[in-house]
């Protein structure tokens, strides 16, 4: 039993020596490391005190180069010009287009040069507003002729005598011209009244047959839709909306 005490006491001893030791080790390590550290800081901090006073002493001009970038774009493509049942192929050029762009280095701010804006011209615009009044009602009465033919095609080729029987074919403020206030605005039927149509049905048309013949006109060809307000007909065959090729209607 004694011999047995004496050995664990011996091993014990041993053991208590061994963790000494290597704290003992750890301790210097991390002492080394904490003033290495020290060191680190306080090299850093005398750099930085040697830029600075170096920079109030000696400050550099900072340069701005302005590098010009020159785009050059030149716009040369066709275009289809449609009028009834003639396409004419042109070209459209435009002047070539240079546009300098200046590149600020990153970083550095720079002041803001004044803005130069063109000068305000005094120009009208090309079309009064009764010429854009009379566009719309043509392209609407384009719109009439358009569903008053689909509406031929199923009734014996007959010219419709009343307008309101168009409503399967177009909306009901169609029938309105752009020129006249409406009673209400509704895209319904059911709230649309014939007194709210302003465009008109020909007397003489009446009774007649739709031109469905194409190209040309025939026989049978008469104005059958007008407008009071614009003094506009339409004749009972396919027609090409838009601004009419007169006179009036060219650009002041």
């Amino acid at each position: 039993m004694k011999t047995s005490g004496l050995v664990i006491s011996f091993l014990l001893v041993i053991l208590v020596v061994v963790f000494a030791f290597g704290w003992e080790q750890e301790r210097q390590r991390a002492a080394k490391l904490e003033e290495e550290c020290q060191q680190l800081v306080h090299e850093l901090s005398l750099a930085r005190s040697e830029r600075a006073n170096g920079n109030e002493e000696n400050p550099e001009p900072v340069k701005l180069e302005a590098q010009p970038l020159t785009t050059k774009s030149s716009l040369s493509e066709p275009r289809e010009s449609v009028n009834g049942n003639e396409v004419s192929n042109h070209m459209t050029s435009a002047d070539q287009i240079e546009t300098n762009l200046f590149v600020r280095p990153e970083g550095v701010s720079t002041t803001k040069a004044p803005v130069s804006l063109p000068s305000a011209t005094n120009e009208e615009p090309p079309y009064s507003d009764l010429q854009l009044e009379i566009y719309r009602c043509s392209n609407q009465m384009g719109a009439i002729n358009f569903a008053a033919e689909r509406w031929a095609a199923g009734h014996n080729r007959l010219i419709p005598e009343n307008l309101m029987e168009l409503r399967g074919y177009l909306p009901p403020m169609i029938l309105v011209c752009p020129a006249v206030r409406p009673r209400i605005l509704s895209a319904a039927w059911e709230r649309f009244q014939p007194e709210d149509v302003t465009y008109q049905v020909l007397p003489g048309s009446k009774g007649k047959l739709w031109d469905l013949d194409i190209p040309g006109g025939s026989p049978v060809t008469v104005s059958w839709l007008r407008c009071p307000v614009h003094n506009l007909t339409v004749l009972n065959r396919k027609m090409s909306a838009g601004i009419p090729w007169s006179k009036v209607f060219q650009p002041r």
